[in-house]
Protein backbone atom coordinates (compact mmCIF):
# COMPACT_ATOMS: atom_id res chain seq x y z
CA UNK A 1 0.00 0.00 0.00
CA UNK A 2 2.86 2.36 -0.64
CA UNK A 3 1.98 5.77 -0.82
CA UNK A 4 -1.18 5.28 1.16
CA UNK A 5 -2.39 6.76 4.54
CA UNK A 6 -3.96 4.95 7.03
CA UNK A 7 -6.99 6.66 9.54
CA UNK A 8 -8.74 4.46 12.40
CA UNK A 9 -12.50 5.64 12.30
CA UNK A 10 -13.80 3.03 14.91
CA UNK A 11 -13.25 0.27 17.36
CA UNK A 12 -15.95 -2.48 17.84
CA UNK A 13 -16.70 -5.38 19.89
CA UNK A 14 -18.70 -8.45 18.33
CA UNK A 15 -18.72 -11.26 20.53
CA UNK A 16 -14.78 -12.34 20.63
CA UNK A 17 -13.83 -10.87 17.81
CA UNK A 18 -11.87 -6.64 17.87
CA UNK A 19 -12.96 -4.81 14.61
CA UNK A 20 -10.92 -2.18 13.91
CA UNK A 21 -12.71 0.15 10.99
CA UNK A 22 -9.74 1.73 8.99
CA UNK A 23 -9.82 3.88 5.96
CA UNK A 24 -7.06 4.07 3.68
CA UNK A 25 -6.46 7.09 1.38
CA UNK A 26 -3.78 8.09 -1.89
CA UNK A 27 -1.75 10.69 -0.44
CA UNK A 28 1.36 10.16 -2.68
CA UNK A 29 3.45 9.75 0.77
CA UNK A 30 7.06 8.20 0.06
CA UNK A 31 6.68 5.44 3.02
CA UNK A 32 6.88 1.97 1.53
CA UNK A 33 5.31 0.46 4.42
CA UNK A 34 2.47 2.25 6.11
CA UNK A 35 1.53 1.04 9.16
CA UNK A 36 -0.30 2.73 12.11
CA UNK A 37 0.31 2.17 15.98
CA UNK A 38 -2.89 2.15 17.98
CA UNK A 39 -3.45 1.86 21.89
CA UNK A 40 -6.61 -0.50 22.84
CA UNK A 41 -7.83 -1.13 26.73
CA UNK A 42 -9.43 -4.33 25.68
CA UNK A 43 -8.92 -6.75 22.80
CA UNK A 44 -10.99 -9.76 21.78
CA UNK A 45 -8.97 -13.25 21.24
CA UNK A 46 -9.79 -12.97 17.25
CA UNK A 47 -8.87 -9.30 15.54
CA UNK A 48 -10.03 -7.89 12.26
CA UNK A 49 -9.02 -5.05 10.70
CA UNK A 50 -11.62 -4.32 7.93
CA UNK A 51 -11.31 -0.87 4.70
CA UNK A 52 -14.06 1.26 4.60
CA UNK A 53 -14.87 -0.91 1.37
CA UNK A 54 -15.15 -4.12 2.95
CA UNK A 55 -11.30 -5.08 2.14
CA UNK A 56 -9.58 -7.26 5.27
CA UNK A 57 -6.40 -7.04 5.94
CA UNK A 58 -4.25 -10.21 6.85
CA UNK A 59 -1.28 -10.52 9.66
CA UNK A 60 1.38 -9.03 8.42
CA UNK A 61 4.32 -12.12 8.17
CA UNK A 62 7.14 -11.58 10.54
CA UNK A 63 9.46 -8.50 9.62
CA UNK A 64 13.31 -8.49 10.47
Amino acid sequence: MAGDNIEVLDVEEDGNTTVIKVRTFYNRSDEKNPFIAIGLDRVQSDVVIEDTNGTVFNEAPDVE
